[in-house]
């Protein structure tokens, strides 16, 4: 992931949606500081999705990577962000964050930006009790979305937090994953349209 010509690269130039577990934050922070560097480096627009509750731990290793993190909000050229709450416990309007998500990508774009990387920490579900087949829903229709820009995207699940079923729908979700540090084509994704009516015929999914 830290040279242009690098396999890691190569996946990402093919599959911009990538899916990526990790056992702890530390393991994250290693695997991920490289993807996020070379982005900064190259004038990429970066979006980093985070839980509110770890912004002091993010701001650490950031700074300890090197980014600064002020002058990089600043210029806009980094925004850190966490998911909106939704009044349904458990529930996710996913169309309502299907347009936020495009507008920001949007926005980049106008922005002058010739790439958006963002990386998304998936906590933020656990935290709001989402249920898992609203989230695997959710990561499907943006993936819809993302194949409209010029993005590199990494949603990042801590295995500590999920389980294994949705582990392997979120899995199904996306045409790339990095487990275990090694980043590499997905064969077992499933388009999005496919995805969402598997989900509905299973039942609960109603949208």
């Amino acid at each position: 992931m830290a040279t242009s010509d690098s396999i890691e690269a190569a996946v990402f130039e093919e599959d911009h949606h990538v899916c990526a577990f990790f056992h702890n934050k530390d393991e994250e922070a290693r695997a991920l500081k490289p993807f996020v560097l070379e982005g900064l480096a190259a004038g990429e627009k970066a979006i980093h999705i985070i839980d509110p509750s770890i912004r002091e731990d993010y701001d650490r290793r950031m700074s300890a990577a090197g980014v600064d993190l002020d002058a990089l909000e600043r210029s806009g050229q980094l925004a850190v962000m966490s998911w909106p709450k939704y009044p349904r416990h458990g529930c996710i309007d996913r169309h309502e964050a299907a347009r936020m998500v495009d507008q920001l990508l949007r926005t980049s774009r106008e922005s002058g930006y010739r790439r958006t990387r963002v990386i998304g920490e998936m906590d933020w579900a656990v935290r709001d009790g989402i249920r898992d087949d609203e989230l695997v829903a959710l990561e499907a229709q943006l993936h819809e979305v993302y194949l409209l820009h010029e993005v590199w995207v990494v949603c990042a699940y801590d295995l500590s937090h999920f389980g294994s079923a949705i582990v392997l729908d979120v899995l199904r979700t996306h045409p790339a994953a990095m487990i275990g540090g090694v980043l590499q084509h997905n064969p077992f994704f499933v388009p999005p349209e496919e995805m969402i009516e598997e989900l509905r015929g299973r039942g609960g999914l109603v949208a």
